[in-house]
Parts: structure tokens; C-alpha cells; sequence
């Protein structure tokens, strides 16, 4: 019995980590291991216990939308469409200007007013 209640609730678990990724997710996902040369293959466990505190460094490359950092995960509420371009800054540059968050690299997304509705929803 212990057994098939375990096997019920992985797979409620992994059902329920198994949504779907926007298009602007996957391409970030995909810069930061193509271009910035970081290793995705647990970046969902990471980025889920990466909840930025205020005086927390990041432990990814940072992610800012029109000057402001944001969490991997609100990019699922975006489009590709939603964005007017994607600026990539690697390691050496990206700590120059933000110092320890940009430890990793940094994507920087300029995006239209609806992107910003789209994230930050108010």
C-alpha cells in the first residue's frame, strides 16, 4: 500500500512539473547554455529554490527585463512576439556592471508594453 501511494504522488508530481514552456523560456534556457556556456541540465530545480532576496546574489546568469532583474519562471507568461531584442552579456562583462549577480553572464530583454503587463501583472 505504501508502495502505490508513493507511485501516485511521483506521478502527480511529475505531472504537475511537467507544464508546458513558453517560446521566450526556451530561448533564455537555450542562451544560457549556448552562449553563456551554463550548465541547464537541473536548471528547473535551480532556478525553483533561486528566489532572489534582495541582498542575495543570483546563482544563474541574471535575467532583466527593462532594467529590472526577474525570475526564470515569469517567462512563461511571454511570447517571443512580446520582445524587441535580446542582448547577452558573458561573464567578464556582465559582472563589470552588476557586480556579483552578474557572476554567471546576464541576458538583458527589452521588450514591448505588453511584455511588461504580461510579467508583471498589476
Amino acid at each position: 500500500m505504501k508502495r502505490l501511494l508513493i507511485f501516485i504522488l511521483t506521478i502527480i508530481t511529475m505531472n504537475s512539473s511537467a507544464q508546458s514552456k513558453s517560446d521566450l523560456y526556451v530561448k533564455v534556457v537555450n542562451l544560457f547554455k549556448d552562449s553563456l556556456h551554463f550548465d541547464t541540465s537541473n536548471f528547473e530545480q535551480l532556478t525553483n529554490n533561486n528566489i532572489r532576496l534582495r541582498d542575495a546574489p543570483l546563482k544563474t546568469p541574471a535575467i532583466i527585463i527593462n532594467e529590472g532583474f526577474i525570475e526564470p519562471y515569469r517567462l512563461n507568461n511571454a511570447t517571443l512576439k512580446d520582445v524587441k531584442s535580446i542582448i547577452i552579456l558573458h561573464r567578464p562583462e556582465a559582472s563589470a556592471i552588476l557586480g556579483n549577480d552578474g557572476k554567471f553572464g546576464a541576458i538583458i530583454i527589452k521588450g514591448k508594453k505588453r511584455l511588461i503587463r504580461k510579467l508583471f501583472p498589476d
